[in-house]
């Protein structure tokens, strides 16, 4: 149900935005959206319900908490900062939550920016895909100011079914990345282990149960690699290029603490040899049919 002291906007109607505005308009909260390209715009509105604001400045005028699902930290930005952007618009007591995936430094860089106008800055790099927004199953962590996390809460508990507040700026990103990497690893294994099993004779829809049900490969895992009419059609979750930046952060974070993180390099460099076979924007779970017919990839040397 919408919060009614809550004005909505979206910025950003790629799949993931689109899918987010839809689910928010379908639970009752009135919505103002915006995208650069004219397309996506036009579309939404004959979809769903929503007005369509001018630039980002008007939107941040009109709405009391902006949502931005936007691709990289550049976009986050400049719509954020660049002309006629949403700092133009922001009054003390507004909220700024961004959902993209590289959240974190233009967080960090907005919560600099607009604190001393009051206006509060969350972190909230969801994980899921376009069918888990508009189905409110996404799962967010969430960093930030306290009071403005909960002010927020009804929208977040809306798009996920799994909302975590996770302390100050940074520490959601964190969270976000290293759980992608230990699902990037789970997706290897569980690849690896569905080639073993039809050599067995033993059906991977099969595998995929028995593994649930003893708890030893996560839900999402499980779903990404679900046979849907054979085993080689696999359902679309997550691009490889997104699979390489969390395992790229979280060597980056191992690197800053001093740790070793060798099963996470080596995992790298079989996702990156993926990478460069089928290209970054292909789906995660075309490593099920690549093991099958890639030659064998090559450790690092230690």
């Amino acid at each position: 149900m919408a919060e009614p002291n809550l004005t909505l906007g979206l910025v950003g109607l790629g799949a993931f935005g689109e899918a987010i505005g839809r689910r928010l308009v379908r639970e009752g909260f009135p919505l103002m959206v915006f995208d650069i390209a004219s397309g996506p715009l036009r579309y939404f509105v004959m979809k769903n319900q929503g007005d369509v604001a001018l630039s980002p400045r008007v939107m941040a005028e009109s709405c009391n908490v902006v949502i931005t699902a936007l691709p990289s930290v550049e976009a986050a930005r400049a719509m954020v900062f660049g002309a006629d952007g949403l700092a133009a618009g922001f009054r003390a007591g507004s909220t700024l939550i961004e959902m993209g995936h590289s959240a974190a430094p233009a967080a960090k860089d907005a919560m600099a920016e607009l604190a001393s106008r009051g206006v509060a800055v969350l972190e909230a790099p969801a994980r899921g895909t376009p069918v888990d927004a508009k189905n409110g199953k996404l799962v967010i962590p969430v960093a930030g100011d306290a009071a403005a996390v909960e002010r927020v809460m009804p929208v977040l508990k809306t798009l996920g079914q799994t909302v975590v507040a996770t302390g100050p700026a940074g520490s959601a990103e964190t969270m976000a990345v290293l759980a992608g990497a230990a699902h990037a690893a789970a997706t290897l294994a569980a690849a690896e282990i569905l080639q073993m099993a039809e050599r067995r004779g033993i059906a991977p829809a099969t595998l995929l149960e028995f593994c649930a049900s003893q708890g030893a490969l996560g839900a999402a895992v499980v779903e990404a690699l679900r046979p849907r009419e054979t085993h080689r059609s696999l359902a679309a979750t997550h691009a490889i290029g997104a699979v390489l930046n969390d395992l790229d952060a979280t060597l980056e974070l191992a690197r800053a603490e001093g740790l070793s993180a060798r099963q996470t390099e080596l995992c790298r460099e079989i996702w990156a040899a993926l990478s460069r076979d089928r290209g970054p924007d292909d789906d995660h779970a075309a490593i099920v049919r690549w093991l099958a017919t890639a030659a064998k990839p090559q450790a690092p040397e230690a």
